[in-house]
């Protein structure tokens, strides 16, 4: 259950960036380990292993330490796919942002995003849902750059974000990501990945708005998620669980209304593939307790109020439910 995927069309972009650059995406692809034929679209959904070998791989043979940025910030849109071609048709950066974060979890799973707003400012916040120890830095630095991108494209202006963060290290000089980013603070070895912006660029226009293409997309998303909701519901529900914060209420009303079911249809579907409500919750949370102790530094305390508990204790005896171990005995193993 809950197989973290991202969308093909990652290894489209990059199949079109690697030709703009007179590179075989070929080699690449077999060095990645990868199936691919240039002659056809490539159709399958990519796994944290392959999408950060993809990336990684094409770094090396372009001998570029800076590849992700640079393959965001050249962004070809010819290639886009349903999602992107969303955003861009919006009438401003918000419109194009909520469509992103609502129906972009069912083409990606292994994104998690966020729109975080401020009274000066807002938050896009994306989160690689993934435990895998795995070099990510290559597709963080490519998805900050896409986004910034597509602001700038979309809006014809030249956008400066207060801030941008990355969960990993610094690899480069500080100079270099301030200047690509063109931010004025760039922050590593945090939680998520984050672009900060002044709540103005929401509302800035966009030149790429077109109202009809942006409805027919979303008819056809829509539909695309119908023919989801219908197979792997489970799967859905668990990864709504999952992607609610503990300010969120998870109840049955919240996530029914986040997926646009009835809460009716919500326990129905989920009593066809043999599962309740509450045993989705439960493993909802076992999965990001997991996540949250795999992947970052946050103390035991911070997590058991990031799930919302507000007693370590309590955190503690709902852990060992689980996965019958405590969650510092849990966090030791995956160092040994």
């Amino acid at each position: 259950m809950f197989n973290t995927v991202f969308s093909a069309r990652f290894a489209a972009y990059l199949h079109v960036y690697l030709l703009g650059r007179g590179i075989d995406p070929q080699v690449v692809f077999e060095n990645a380990g990868i199936e691919f034929n240039c002659d056809q679209e490539y159709s399958k959904p990519l796994t944290p292993r392959e999408i950060t070998s993809l990336f990684n791989v094409a770094a090396q043979t372009t001998s570029d330490e800076y590849f992700g940025m640079r393959m965001g910030g050249n962004f070809k849109y010819e290639s886009a796919g349903l999602t992107i071609l969303n955003l861009v048709s919006a009438s401003n950066l918000e419109q194009g942002l909520t469509d992103l974060i609502k129906y972009g979890k069912y083409v990606d799973n292994g994104l998690d995003q966020k729109l975080i707003r401020g009274s000066e400012s807002f938050i896009y916040q994306l989160n690689i849902c993934s435990n895998d120890d795995l070099d990510w830095r290559q597709f963080n630095e490519y998805l900050l750059s896409l986004i910034l991108c597509i602001i700038s494209t979309c809006t014809q202006q030249d956008i400066h974000p207060e801030s941008v963060a990355f969960p990993h290290q610094q690899h480069a000089p500080m100079a270099t990501y301030l200047e690509f980013y063109g931010s004025k603070k760039v922050l590593f070895n945090r939680e998520n990945l984050e672009i900060c912006l002044p709540n103005q660029v929401l509302s800035l226009p966009f030149v790429s708005a077109n109202k009809l293409l942006h409805s027919m997309i979303v008819n056809s998303l829509k539909s695309y998620i119908s023919e989801e909701l219908n197979s792997e519901f489970s799967d859905i529900v668990c990864r709504e669980l999952m992607r609610m914060t503990a300010k969120e209420i998870p109840s049955i009303n919240s996530v029914a209304s986040n997926l646009s079911v009835s809460t009716r249809t919500l326990r129905r579907k989920l009593m066809h593939e043999g599962h309740t409500f509450q045993e989705m919750k439960h493993l909802a949370m076992e999965k990001k307790a997991k996540h949250l102790l795999a992947s970052t530094n946050l103390s035991i305390a911070e997590i058991a109020y990031e799930l919302g508990y507000s007693e370590v204790s309590a955190f503690s005896r709902a852990f060992r439910s689980w996965t019958l171990d405590t969650p510092q005995h849990y966090r030791n193993s995956l160092s040994q």
